[in-house]
């Protein structure tokens, strides 16, 4: 942002006193593609999610300014009305970031007042573009905790700002949001043409937060920027990511030395703008990306392709269906994940609602791990026989091996096949894509000074569904040539065993 003369400056001629002829002046150039997208969008939610630094909070501050100057005209006096809610968190963050970063840019034009009552408020009164007046009123509203749903009550907004949206409340956002358009609607309804709505601004939220998953959804009249990262995790390390937007107006090694002394996961999501699901543990597939391996739409399986089935057993069994493609590209095509339940249910449930439901014309080869192969203590029935009284042939992988199976996914997420990653998940993988996101991890050990991990990840859903990928993997050949000699006498027990290493192909019914 800069105060210059040029086409996209926005003139605002001060009306407080009499007679006054100074007129201040505003430009401001989109600092990047995103940005620019942001400033033309007409949705009725706008909301750009972007890392540190980016610019998107004064780029929602400035449309916030160009669009006083678009509402509707009174044809009583001809001016054109408005009023806004700013809305953050906490009142601390209100006053010394929302309030301070709204008054950088506004105050030097000379056009308003801003008072500290309850709740503080900034008022405007100056002449627009196009010669007609213009009148402005911001309340600035906190919203500490979901009952202070209660503020917006009773309001009446043209449009509302959230700042740092993924830190409100979903509830505190609905109420806001069913108060704007309020504001004279009969003038809005005799102009169509005139926008109100919400803008939001926001650092990446967690990967199961509610704005994640609105991102997600895609509503309808609902419009997400997601800026490039500030930086980029490559070859086991972050650098800066050439394609960031803002990066001509920040100080020079800024984001270098913000980098410095930062936990994995917070500068993924404080930086590289990924939703990850933060946690205080060590993610067991760190090279692991949202925006990288996660498709923008859900992926369907390709005819005459075969199918890759894997499984992870115990109490909370858990089956994944991937799809390698042509080029070798491997699909993650769809995820069953359950909880207190065995393998004999879990298989009837998965062949019906995945398999025959979606997948009935497709052949496939099924691998889980090798230790389901045994049987419980009440019975000589293995989860295997379980999978195949409820329909699904499988067999056991060659290894369960921990560092073998993890290491197969790892060299997939580092590859890339004609430009595109090595692997892809489809975006209804949702507990999946969690737990590569950072729920699958190594338990931080509470020892003070240090940084410390269990040397055995937590277990969970996430973590059942992981591991089912890595036996699909395995048993679909991935990772085959980096098992070495450690592994050749339990790979050839378990081809003699099992009459050769690949199993048929089988038709669903």
């Amino acid at each position: 942002m800069r105060r210059a003369r040029d086409r996209r400056t926005r003139r605002s001629e001060h009306l407080s006193r009499p007679g006054a002829s100074d007129v201040s002046k505003i430009e401001f150039a989109a600092a990047g593609p995103t940005i620019g997208e942001f400033l033309r969008r007409r949705d009725y939610v706008q909301c750009m999610i972007g890392p540190l630094g980016s610019a998107k909070t004064t780029s929602t501050i400035f449309k916030l300014i160009s669009l006083w100057e678009q509402c509707p005209i009174d044809p009583v006096d001809g001016v054109r009305r408005s009023r806004w809610a700013a809305v953050r968190n906490t009142y601390p963050d209100l006053t010394t970031t929302t309030i301070r970063d709204f008054l950088e840019l506004v105050e030097p034009l000379k056009i308003g007042t801003m008072t500290y009552g309850s709740p503080p408020m900034f008022k405007a009164k100056f002449r627009g573009g196009d010669g007609h007046p213009v009148e402005v009123e911001v309340f600035f509203l906190a919203f500490d905790l979901p009952q202070d749903v209660k503020k917006a009550r009773g309001l009446r907004l043209s449009g509302a700002w959230f700042n740092e949206m993924k830190e409100l409340s979903k509830a505190n956002v609905d109420m806001v949001m069913s108060r704007v358009g309020r504001y004279r609607p009969d003038l809005y309804r005799a102009n169509p043409e005139c926008w109100y709505g919400c803008l939001g601004d926001s650092n990446a939220p967690d990967s199961d937060h509610w704005l994640a998953k609105l991102v997600a959804q895609k509503p309808k009249g609902w419009w997400f920027g997601i800026q490039p990262g500030a930086v980029l995790f490559r070859n086991g390390q972050f650098t800066v990511n050439p394609a960031a937007e803002n990066l001509q107006n920040l100080a020079p090694g800024y984001y270098d030395r913000m980098m410095q002394g930062k936990d994995e996961y917070w500068i993924r999501q404080n930086l590289g703008n990924e939703f990850v699901f933060y946690a205080d543990g060590r993610a067991v597939h760190p090279e692991f990306s949202q925006r990288v391996h996660v498709a923008p739409y859900e992926l369907e399986a390709l005819p005459g392709l075969d199918l890759t089935l894997g499984f992870d057993f115990g109490r909370t069994p858990a089956g994944v269906i991937l799809q390698r493609q042509a080029n070798g590209q491997w699909w993650v095509l769809d995820e069953m994940v359950t909880a207190n339940t065995s393998a004999r249910p879990f298989a009837k449930t998965f062949k019906r609602e995945l398999l025959n439901a979606k997948y009935e014309n497709y052949t496939y080869e099924a691998h889980g791990d090798p230790s389901g192969g045994s049987g419980g203590q009440a019975t000589d029935d293995t989860p295997f026989d379980m999978l195949s009284l409820g329909g699904i042939e499988a067999f056991p992988t060659f290894t369960n091996d921990f560092d073998v199976r993890t290491d197969a996914l790892d060299t997939l997420l580092t590859e890339m096949i004609d430009g595109d990653p090595a692997i892809l998940i489809s975006p209804r993988c949702t507990t999946l894509v969690r737990g590569l996101s950072g729920a699958y991890q190594f338990k931080r050990v509470q020892v003070s000074g240090m940084d410390r991990f269990h040397d055995k990840p937590d277990k969970g859903p996430e973590s059942h569904v992981c591991e089912a990928l890595h036996y699909a993997l395995l048993g679909a050949g991935e990772g085959a040539s980096r098992v070495g000699e450690k592994f050749a006498k339990e790979y050839q027990q378990v081809e003699q065993e099992y009459g050769g290493w690949h199993p048929s192909h089988h038709q669903f019914e």
